[in-house]
């Protein structure tokens, strides 16, 4: 029985067509230059600045993903100087409009710091964000974000075997469509 009924269901499935797809055609594909700024919750003093450069693809209306290059530069003595980072991007759509887009995003990656401490080169980064677009056309809009960043083993400080960066701040962003 169990047999009959498993043939029943390929032979069907071979002879209906079906227009669900995990992954569909890329939808939209975008160029993305932002820029941010991030405070250290437990120093007055502590800052990070920002540089990114993502690709990504609205694979769904409320799905996008992506990957990031992204530089980095802290304030604090107590971490290198600079960072360089490639992180995968996802981002859920709660809104989207013709002119607005509301979303929630995550970043997560790894990050090469230069050059004081050597040892604590290799850090790991996860970012969690909620933002929104503004279209000014089909082709550009502007992303304002807003959330948590976290360096682990961010920083060269007393003994700590893993003393992390976690801060709050924003970006801002052109986000270009292309062909």
């Amino acid at each position: 029985m169990l047999l009959r009924v498993t043939l029943i269901l390929i032979l069907l499935g071979i002879y209906m067509p079906c227009k669900a797809q995990f992954f569909p055609p890329v939808k939209q594909k975008t160029v993305v230059t932002g820029i941010g700024l991030f405070h250290e919750l437990d120093f007055d003093n502590s800052y990070l600045l920002t540089l990114d450069l993502a690709r990504e693809y609205k694979l769904r209306t409320w799905f996008t993903l992506g990957g990031e290059a992204n530089v980095f530069k802290f304030t604090s003595p107590h971490y290198s100087t600079a960072g360089l980072s490639i992180r995968p991007v996802t981002r859920l759509f709660f809104y989207s409009g013709k002119k607005v887009d509301i979303f929630g995003e995550t970043k997560g990656g790894v990050i090469f710091m230069l050059p004081q401490y050597p040892h604590r080169m290799i850090n790991f980064t996860f970012t969690a964000n909620i933002g929104a677009d503004w279209y000014f056309n089909e082709k550009m809009a502007i992303r304002f974000a807003g959330g948590y960043t976290h360096f682990s083993n961010g920083k060269e400080y007393a003994d700590l075997q893993n003393p992390t960066w976690d801060g709050l701040g924003t970006s801002i962003a052109l986000v270009r469509t292309i062909p």
